[in-house]
């Protein structure tokens, strides 16, 4: 490929650790060639595809591990491979991210110093979201929806079914854990409402 074709910029993004956060960040900025395609990509095996997008770019070290953010939007490494002997083409699913907040019971005193079982935040860590099936179930006199969400993870974030998420100012349950994927984990959660 002429290098004069590498005419987009992009950022090649790490997910970094400090304490109990775990956050994108970037790493570098690159020059690539980009396009939007018009099929869709499958990045989670539990969930919707998502818009894909394709880039290429000169050969470096890079993983599924990482990520990359163009035109300001998420990038989900889905798959490398080389473009001839200097460039690499990377497979990529624009998915939307969200910083998500884990959380675990805990016995903590209340402002009468009584101890009571709290909700208390574990870790922050970002995920992509990937919709799943809504159910609507109908019993008179209550009516109750159901919502669904797959979360894309990097493979550090470990969670377990049955505990609470905090995302997008809701609070949603942790209902299946599937971390068999070298590169993510992909987690169900679910919330029950009151249409």
């Amino acid at each position: 490929m002429n290098a004069g074709k590498l005419d987009q910029r992009i950022e090649l993004l790490t997910l970094e650790q400090q304490e109990t956060r775990y956050q994108w960040r970037l790493q570098t900025r690159l020059w690539a060639w980009a396009e939007q395609k018009e099929g869709r990509n499958i990045f989670s095996q539990q969930g919707k595809a998502a818009p894909r997008v394709e880039f290429v770019l000169r050969r470096r070290k890079l993983t599924l591990r990482q990520a990359l953010r163009w035109r300001g939007q998420h990038c989900f490494l889905t798959d490398i491979r080389p473009e001839g002997s200097q460039h690499l083409r990377v497979g990529a699913a624009l998915t939307p991210v969200v910083q998500c907040f884990y959380l675990k019971k805990a016995q903590l005193p209340d402002e009468n110093n009584v101890l009571r079982q709290q909700r208390q935040q574990q870790m922050e860590f970002p995920a992509c979201l990937a919709e799943k099936y809504t159910g609507y179930q109908a019993d008179l006199p209550d009516t109750r929806a159901n919502a669904s969400l797959i979360l894309a993870t990097p493979k550090a974030i470990l969670l377990e079914t049955g505990r609470s998420v905090e995302l997008l100012g809701k609070l949603w349950r942790v209902t299946a854990c599937h971390t068999l994927a070298d590169f993510q984990n992909e987690y169900q959660i679910q919330r029950e409402f009151n249409p």
